[in-house]
């Protein structure tokens, strides 16, 4: 049943299989993170409109959570949305609908059932607190109905830059030089770490890059230092069980 969600023909659930022996026996593999790259360029070759692409992103994200659960991954990190100002410059319309997907999508993860059976902790990573008030009350309570949990962990990046991620963490770093409560001789990288919001994860062990860009688009950029990166060359609504067993094989080889 699994199988034909995530669209595999005979060919692939084959590979499938033989890579799911090979690829997750033995394997210490904590945290990935997965771009949603590709979405717009998958709706123009459909002829779809925003809201239907967008919709398509949170149905592959669902099936994606599914495979988190199945292969035991402890970390799993989504780039959502880049930085506001970037979306809004594109296309102001097709923001205003992809916040309604989004408030939508995360209210259904507040009341569902295979998040609070599994202990799912979700966080969300970015400036989300200078979005639309709809969203960001649905995002606090999307984090307060799963704060307790800690079997597994789901982070979506929304409203988020990694080169901001980093002038925040120097700012607060400032902050604690100027109060007197650290000295700057004793700044390491560790203290970056410690200020930066993803403080409480491992760095990635592999990133999975959709879309046919080369580019991380500033995702994660402190973290994925010492990370694999892995390029599907698909469009994110393409993502399939088989990209994620494609990237820890080719992981396991590097």
């Amino acid at each position: 049943m699994f199988e034909k969600t995530i669209g595999l023909g005979k060919k692939e659930l084959l590979k499938k299989k033989e890579l799911e022996k090979k690829s997750l026996s033995k394997i210490l593999l904590f945290h990935v993170g997965i771009t949603t790259h590709g979405l717009e360029t998958w709706r123009l070759q459909n002829k779809l409109a925003a809201e239907q692409s967008f919709r398509k992103g949170f149905e592959v994200i669902d099936q994606i959570i599914d495979i988190q659960l199945k292969h035991k991954l402890r970390i799993l990190t989504l780039y959502i949305l880049a930085e506001k100002k970037q979306s809004l410059k594109q296309n102001p319309e097709e923001f205003d609908v992809l916040m309604k997907v989004i408030q939508e999508s995360l209210d259904r993860l507040a009341h569902s059932d295979k998040i609070h059976q599994n202990q799912i902790k979700i966080s969300i990573l970015g400036k989300w607190f200078d979005l639309p008030s709809e969203v960001t009350e649905t995002i606090r309570n999307v984090i307060d109905e799963t704060k307790d949990y800690d079997n597994f962990f789901l982070n979506f990046c929304i409203n988020y830059n990694g080169q901001e991620e980093l002038v925040d963490a120097c700012r607060l770093i400032a902050r604690k030089v100027k109060a007197d409560k650290l000295d700057p001789e004793l700044i390491t990288k560790a203290t970056i770490k410690e200020n930066l919001s993803t403080s409480n994860f491992l760095p990635p062990d592999i990133i999975i890059k959709n879309g046919r860009g080369k580019s991380l688009n500033a995702f994660m950029l402190w973290d994925s230092s010492f990370s694999h990166i892995y390029f599907t060359g698909k469009n994110f609504p393409e993502f399939t069980e088989l990209d994620l067993l494609n990237a820890i094989e080719d992981w396991k080889k590097s």
